[in-house]
C-alpha cells in the first residue's frame, strides 16, 4: 500500500517555530488535522488549549499541558519538545512550511474522499444522485480560494474596490453609459426592476420568484429570459432553462408569441391567422435565431446534479451565462418520506452552492403555501418553506395578479428581500396573457 503524502520534517519545524514564536498561531489560524504524525497533533491540540487559557505557549508551558492531558509520554517526554525548538534556526520562513503541509494535508483529504465514493459506489447502497452530489459538494469544498478560507484584509478588499469602481467610472467617461461587471442586465423595457436589483441579476445570485398557482409566473420567467437574451448589453450570454413542468414545443410557441405578439392561443386555432400574422411570425424566428444561445431542458426528473452538469456542459462551449429553474418543488431528489421544511432546505442550499460553483445567477420559480391562496398581496411569510428559502436566497421576487374585468390584468411585482439593494418595493406592470408579455407601468 502506498504511504500517504506527508511532510514530517515540514510538521517539525513549523511546530518548532511555534514554541519560538507563538503569534504564528494566530496569523495562520493552524488546525490539527493538517498535521499527518500523530505525535504532532498532539502536540498542536496541547497548545490550541494553551492558547484558549490566555497562558503563554512556550516550551515549558507546552510540556506542563501534555502532563496534564496524560499524553507527554507518548509524544516522547519533554525532550521531543526541546528538539522541536532546537531544531529551528530562524522563524522567517514557517509560512513556506505551512504551505507545505497543508498542501499534503489537501492531498489526504482527495485520497480519502476518493477512496469513500469508491466504497459507495462499489457498494451500492446509495443512489447514483446521492453520490453525484457528494462528489459535487467536496469538490466545492477542495476549491474555495484561500481568501475565503482565511479570511482577507480590509484596506486588501477596499483596493480591490476603488480599481473596480475607476473602471467602471472611466468606462462611463468614455462610453456614457454605466458598465455593471458580473451582471446579466435586463433590457430598458424593464427600467423599475433593472434599478431596483441595481442593474440586473449578479454571478453566484441566487433569485427566487414566488407566486400562486395560475398567477403566471411560469409566463414572467420566460418573459425574463427573453427580455436577458434580448439585450444587447448581454451579448454572448447563453441561457438554461430547466423546464420541469412543460415541453420544449410549449415553451418554444411561449417566446415565440412573446417576441411576435402573435396570440398564443392562434397556433393551436389556426383558422385564426391571417397573411400579416406569419411575417410576424417568420420576423420573430430570426430574431430569436440572431439573440444569445437559449437551450430548454425539459427533462422533468433532473436532480440538482444533473442540472448542475447540463449548465456546465452548455457553458463551456458557449461561455457564462444565466440559469433559469421552473419549479423548485419539481426538483427531483431522494429525500422522500422527509417534510417539506427538510426538502426545501437540502434543496436551496444545494441550489446556492450551485449557483457559486458555476459563478453565474440562477433563477427559480417556486410556490406560495396553500393557505395564503386568497386575493391578498403575498408577504415573504407565505413562501412555501419561507425560513429556509429567504436565508439562502439573494433576491426573493413576489408576483400578485390582480384579474379585473373591467381592465387588463395587472401583475404587481414585490421585492421581498434584496441583499445588495432595495427591498419592500413594488413594480406594477400590464401582462397580456395572449402573449405572455409583461411591460411595466
Amino acid at each position: 500500500m502506498k504511504q500517504l503524502p506527508q511532510n514530517i520534517e515540514a510538521e517539525k519545524i513549523l511546530l518548532g517555530c511555534i514554541l519560538i514564536n507563538p503569534s504564528i498561531v494566530e496569523d495562520i489560524q493552524i488546525q490539527p488535522d493538517i498535521f499527518y504524525y500523530e505525535k504532532h497533533k498532539i502536540i498542536i491540540e496541547s497548545i490550541l488549549e494553551i492558547k484558549k487559557q490566555d497562558k503563554e505557549i512556550n516550551i515549558l508551558s507546552t510540556s506542563e499541558q501534555l502532563k496534564i492531558n496524560n499524553k507527554l509520554e507518548n509524544i516522547g517526554g519533554r525532550a521531543y519538545i526541546n528538539d522541536l525548538a532546537l531544531e529551528v534556526i530562524s522563524t522567517a520562513s514557517y509560512e513556506y512550511y505551512y504551505k507545505l503541509i497543508k498542501e499534503k494535508s489537501e492531498l489526504r483529504k482527495i485520497i480519502k474522499f476518493s477512496e469513500n465514493i469508491l466504497q459507495e459506489a462499489y457498494s451500492g447502497e446509495k443512489q447514483a444522485e446521492c453520490i453525484l452530489t457528494s462528489v459535487s459538494d467536496e469538490i466545492y469544498k477542495l476549491n474555495i480560494t484561500k481568501e475565503e478560507k482565511e479570511g482577507q484584509f480590509l484596506d486588501d478588499v477596499l483596493l480591490k474596490n476603488y480599481e473596480k469602481i475607476s473602471e467602471r467610472y472611466n468606462n462611463f467617461q468614455e462610453t456614457g453609459k454605466v458598465y455593471f461587471d458580473n451582471c446579466i442586465k435586463l433590457s430598458e423595457k424593464k427600467p423599475k426592476l433593472t434599478a431596483f436589483l441595481e442593474g440586473g441579476f449578479y454571478n453566484s445570485d441566487l433569485i427566487f420568484i414566488a407566486a400562486r398557482s395560475g398567477s403566471g409566473k411560469t409566463a414572467f420567467l420566460n418573459d425574463l429570459a427573453l427580455d436577458v437574451a434580448t439585450n444587447s448589453e448581454n451579448k454572448n450570454t447563453p441561457i438554461a432553462i430547466f423546464q420541469l413542468e412543460m415541453k420544449a414545443e410549449a415553451i418554444g410557441n411561449r417566446a415565440l408569441s412573446n417576441v411576435s405578439g402573435v396570440k398564443k392561443s392562434y397556433f393551436k386555432y389556426v383558422n385564426n391567422l391571417q397573411d400579416y400574422h406569419f411575417k410576424s411570425i417568420c420576423s420573430a424566428i430570426k430574431k430569436i435565431s440572431e439573440i444569445n444561445k437559449i437551450k430548454i431542458f425539459d427533462n422533468p426528473d433532473f436532480t440538482i446534479p444533473e442540472i448542475e452538469f447540463q449548465t456546465k456542459k452548455f457553458f463551456n462551449k458557449h461561455g457564462k451565462g444565466i440559469v433559469f429553474i421552473d419549479n423548485l418543488q419539481i426538483i427531483n431528489h431522494d429525500l422522500h418520506g422527509k417534510g417539506d421544511v427538510q426538502i426545501v432546505d437540502y434543496l436551496t442550499r444545494k441550489l446556492k452552492a450551485f449557483a457559486k460553483r458555476i459563478q453565474a445567477p440562477v433563477v427559480v420559480l417556486t410556490q406560495l403555501a396553500k393557505e395564503s391562496w386568497d386575493d391578498s398581496e403575498p408577504q415573504l411569510k407565505d413562501v412555501r418553506g419561507s425560513g429556509q428559502i429567504i436565508a439562502n436566497a439573494d433576491i426573493v421576487l413576489l408576483l400578485h395578479n390582480t384579474k379585473d374585468d373591467e381592465k387588463e390584468p395587472t401583475l404587481k411585482i414585490i421585492i421581498g428581500k434584496n441583499r445588495d439593494g432595495v427591498a419592500n418595493a413594488r413594480i406594477e406592470s400590464r401582462f397580456d396573457m395572449t402573449t405572455g408579455r409583461f411591460v411595466e407601468r
